[in-house]
């Protein structure tokens, strides 16, 4: 779909880095987009209609990134601050989610890995959609909070000025779920 909207390699790899951004991230307090995910029809179907609108959303748009007109000093500072701060991302979110029991792991992996609707947890489980789709959005809120809360601490900033962090970083986060939750 998104190579029917521009073929070239570097805008795929744009759209699929920020729809990953899109997808996972909190920022502002808001939660992540997949949270808008209500298990309704296929997630692989949600996702595809997704990277369709930001593909659309980024056509015509220069593929350089927001920084690239400031002065060079200021892009090399702020090329510091991602390298600098997405590590420690990264790493927080690669540690909150190694640390989550067996049972919520192997639900988020079936759900975001393996890309199983509610009715199919449900089924594995035997509970109702309902209930499942409880504990997905239960699970994503307390990692959300737990991640935030974490990075508030290690990086001893302000809501705003993580919230600001998170913004300028999201592009380059690469945590991989089907590693960490494998």
């Amino acid at each position: 779909m998104i190579s029917r909207i521009d073929p070239s390699p570097a805008f795929r790899d744009e759209v699929l880095q920020r729809l990953q951004v899109d997808l996972l991230v909190s920022v502002s307090g808001q939660p992540p987009a997949i949270a808008e995910y209500r298990g309704e029809g296929s997630l692989r179907a949600w996702v595809r209609a997704a990277a369709a609108r930001r593909a659309l959303a980024l056509r015509g748009t220069a593929a350089e990134p927001p920084e690239a007109g400031l002065d060079p000093c200021l892009s090399g500072e702020l090329d510091f601050i991602k390298v600098k701060y997405r590590e420690q991302i990264n790493q927080v979110l690669e540690e909150e989610l190694a640390a989550l029991p067996r049972r919520t792991r192997s639900l988020l992996r079936l759900h975001y890995v393996d890309g199983l609707g509610i009715d199919q947890l449900g089924a594995i489980y035997h509970v109702s959609r309902a209930t499942a789709a409880r504990w997905i959005a239960r699970e994503r809120s307390a990692l959300t909070a737990r991640v935030r809360q974490r990075l508030y601490a290690r990086l001893r900033m302000e809501p705003a000025e993580l919230d600001s962090l998170l913004r300028l970083v999201a592009s380059g986060l690469r945590v991989s779920l089907e590693r960490v939750l494998s």
